[in-house]
């Protein structure tokens, strides 16, 4: 969030060199989490609140800080990976259906945050696969 739009991968990790505090990562360690069972690191630029029990990234942007909802977070990398499978398909048809693969189970309020950020972009989950790391 360095420019105040979401990056996500290789964009991302450059922007943390620099500006650390912008920039949200290890995710999968935090969603679907209460906030006293998180292993807070250290190096994380970014700080975790609670609110209702719901998990808030805060982090730095241009205009000061800026809570986000652990959905938003998911919901930014779901629309990256949405927008890049359907520029890959021909005639470029719109994603409404994803398969979500891990290599870890996911607890339910894991899979809950998943389904909502998944909706944000007009996507249903049709199945949670678990594969082998």
């Amino acid at each position: 969030m360095v420019n105040g739009t979401p990056e996500i991968g290789e964009k991302a990790k450059n922007d943390y060199e620099k500006f650390p505090k912008h920039v949200i990562y290890d995710v999968l360690k935090i969603i679907g989490k209460p906030l006293n069972v998180i292993k807070i690191d250290p190096k994380w630029g970014f700080k975790l609140e609670e609110n209702d029990g719901n998990i808030l990234f805060q982090i730095e942007t241009p205009n000061g800080p800026r809570l986000i909802p652990q959905e938003l977070v998911i919901s930014a990398f779901l629309k990256a990976m949405k927008i890049r499978a359907e520029s890959a398909m021909e005639n470029n048809p719109a994603l409404t259906e994803i398969r979500l693969s891990t290599n870890f189970r996911l607890s339910k309020s894991q899979k809950s945050v998943f389904e909502k950020a998944a909706v944000k972009n007009s996507l249903t989950i049709l199945y949670f696969i678990v594969t082998d790391a």
